[in-house]
């Protein structure tokens, strides 16, 4: 067993943790509910459910049956075997499980923020950069503006404009390359985690968070982890996993496969798993129940849990 991952060694429940960063209470609701400039959860399930004009509280109600409760109804099944849960959590308290539990489930909410022109913090640097493109993903880029906005390839061109102009154009390209790569993530998921093998196909979808990376210094991060309180960045988000975490951090997160990857270049001795499409909150809760319930019986790794639950050769009833 000398050469066996930790995180794919055997685990009870009493070894995981869980953090709800999502509402669960109708006060927790309303809070989002008027903030939109610090929230994006209620206000997507919202404008989803066509709601935007109805009460509050029907919206509540909506919600409450919909979402919340069947995440209490597993949040109540799983405390009682062994399971850690923290509600309404923030990335301190992530890092606070991380430190004390092998395995740690994230669930919250995830959102593609489009790039604009006040986002690109250095349009310079970033056609700089493209000269002498050194990465794939800065190689892909400059045939996008090759393609796109061909003018802005040429170093004497961009050098005569002035600086919002240049940040339209850059942003214009990028948003349009983004939104492409993005749309690939918008179909619901086929449930399936793949522990351990997430960054695998990455490299050609250029979304927001992989263009960042390319060009850090050109492009302001994106808020796109909601907490309780704060929309966090991947960066953030990152540095909250701390760097001796050599469990499993399952993310239960929309589009996880994008943050996973981003984790995992820095914290290499962590095990991640995650989605390529959109988390159905429903079913996932309703699946860590049944991989608790796994545990419960008989402990073996949490990635074995998740293997059999997924693989239908476990049922229990929560």
């Amino acid at each position: 067993m000398e050469n066996v991952h930790p995180a794919l060694l055997p685990v009870s429940p009493n070894e995981c943790a869980l953090a709800v960063t999502i509402p669960l209470t109708r006060e927790r609701f309303m809070a989002a509910l008027a903030r939109p400039n610090e929230t994006d959860l209620v206000h997507h399930f919202v404008a989803e459910r066509g709601l935007e004009k109805a009460d509050p509280q029907f919206c509540w109600e909506v919600y409450d049956e919909d979402e919340a409760t069947l995440v209490k109804a597993v949040c109540s099944l799983v405390e009682p075997l062994g399971v850690t849960v923290c509600y309404d959590a923030r990335l301190l308290d992530l890092t606070s499980l991380l430190t004390r539990f092998r395995v740690v489930t994230l669930v919250a909410h995830w959102r593609f923020v489009p790039v604009r022109a006040e986002d690109i913090s250095d349009p310079r640097r970033l056609l700089q950069a493209l000269e002498s493109p050194q990465t794939y993903v800065q190689k892909s880029i400059r045939k996008r503006f090759e393609l796109l906005d061909p003018a802005l390839i040429d170093t004497e061109t961009w050098r005569q404009l002035d600086t919002s102009e240049l940040e339209r154009r850059v942003a214009k390209v990028i948003a349009e390359t983004a939104d492409e790569a993005e749309a690939l993530y918008a179909e619901s998921e086929a449930e399936s985690n793949e522990p351990d093998e997430l960054a695998d196909g990455l490299a050609d979808r250029l979304t927001r968070l992989e263009i960042e990376q390319a060009f850090p210094d050109a492009i302001s991060p994106a808020r796109v982890v909601e907490f309780e309180g704060t929309i966090h960045t991947v960066p953030e988000l990152t540095q909250a996993v701390p760097e001796e975490f050599n469990g499993l951090l399952d993310l239960t997160v929309c589009n996880s496969v994008i943050p996973a990857a981003a984790i995992r270049l820095v914290r290499p001795n962590c095990l991640l798993a995650g989605n390529r499409r959109p988390a159905e909150l429903r079913a996932r809760m309703y699946l860590y129940g049944l991989q608790i319930s796994l545990l419960a019986r008989k402990p073996m790794s949490f990635v074995e849990a998740i293997k059999q639950v997924h693989s239908g050769k476990s049922y229990y009833n929560l």
